[in-house]
């Protein structure tokens, strides 16, 4: 178990220290086929290029998404796709990896 000051220590916030370099050999090309967000509406959260490696084993290889106000959100994919990992670095129960 972690100390409840968890979120306070720097490897909390900066990770393990492997370079980038060594865990994302390359960075995930902008899709221009992704369909564009709603104007109208307010954006809660948003992420951009969220990604997270358990040594050279990569869970989320970023991640970009926009979940706006008064609005649900669901992620959807197969087992092991990282939706777990996802939830829980933006709950801050695990550390996201520095790029």
């Amino acid at each position: 178990p972690r100390p409840f000051y968890f979120c306070f220590t720097k490897s909390y916030w900066c990770g393990s220290s492997k370079s980038s370099d060594e865990i994302f050999e390359a960075e995930i090309p902008e899709n221009n086929q992704i369909e564009k967000g709603p104007t109208n509406l307010k954006t809660g959260i948003q992420i951009k290029n969220l990604k997270k490696a358990f040594g050279r084993k990569v869970a989320v290889a970023g991640t970009s998404l926009k979940m706006y106000e008064g609005q649900i959100t669901v992620l959807l994919g197969h087992n092991g796709a990282g939706k777990t990992t996802t939830m829980s670095m933006l709950t801050g129960r695990k550390s996201f990896s520095i790029m």
